[in-house]
């Protein structure tokens, strides 16, 4: 082989391991480039979970249904907040039973119960204007009822049986009943806790809540 073909040899070969490693260069670079997007947006959607996080409530109090109406009892404030689809519709200054401190566990005892429920039942010719029944006993008012002695596994049953129709609980077992929404009735009634455990509002204040809300409306009373 003559000497210039030796040196055309070299020169292409130089050619060729020169063009690989500018190629090796260029996808080192495009991969740390792409790493280093995905680090800075890793580091973006950190932060942003982060201050969403920081923002919303760990144990939120209370969360309405997202869709329809739902009910609202605050014994503590005395108020009735009604929701329509997760916005707050209506809010009602209310009265309680005669004894409101504590949850309901049995008849007469004066007290409004507490915990999770629905409207099971309307009455549009109530001794107070017009009432929405509350499905109380709930299936936990039960349990508690049957650990306490009060009812047995039948009752508890048959609560459960219509908490999963939705449809009116036992009313007339040892843990009471007719615990209802409801007005005033034919005379005034003065701004204090005076019902038998039931949720009172004005006549007035009664009529737009029996015009709005149907059966099935789930209801959560809190302490």
């Amino acid at each position: 082989m003559s000497v210039y073909a030796r040196m055309k040899l070299a020169m292409l070969a130089a050619i060729v391991i020169l063009t690989a490693v500018a190629s090796s260069a260029v996808v080192m670079q495009a991969s740390e480039s792409k790493q280093g997007k995905q680090k800075k947006q890793l580091v973006q959607t950190s932060g942003k979970m982060d201050i969403e996080t920081a923002n919303e409530p760990r144990n939120p109090e209370y969360v309405p249904c997202p869709c329809g109406y739902d009910v609202m009892i605050d014994k503590s404030s005395r108020l009735m907040k009604i929701y329509l689809r997760g916005k707050i519709l209506r809010t009602y200054s209310i009265c309680l039973g005669f004894e409101p401190e504590g949850r309901k566990t049995a008849r007469g005892d004066g007290r409004t119960p507490e915990g999770d429920y629905y409207i099971c039942r309307r009455n549009s010719a109530s001794a107070y204007y017009r009432s929405l029944l509350i499905s109380y006993p709930s299936p936990s008012d039960a349990k508690c009822g049957v650990e306490e002695g009060k009812v047995d596994d039948a009752v508890m049953n048959e609560v459960n049986c219509a908490c999963y129709r939705r449809s009116v609980p036992p009313q007339d077992t040892q843990l009471g009943g007719n615990i209802c929404i409801h007005g005033e009735g034919s005379r005034y009634r003065q701004d204090r806790d005076w019902t038998a455990g039931c949720i009172a509002v004005t006549n007035r204040e009664m009529a737009e809540i029996f015009n709005i809300i149907p059966v099935g409306t789930p209801v959560r009373i809190r302490a």
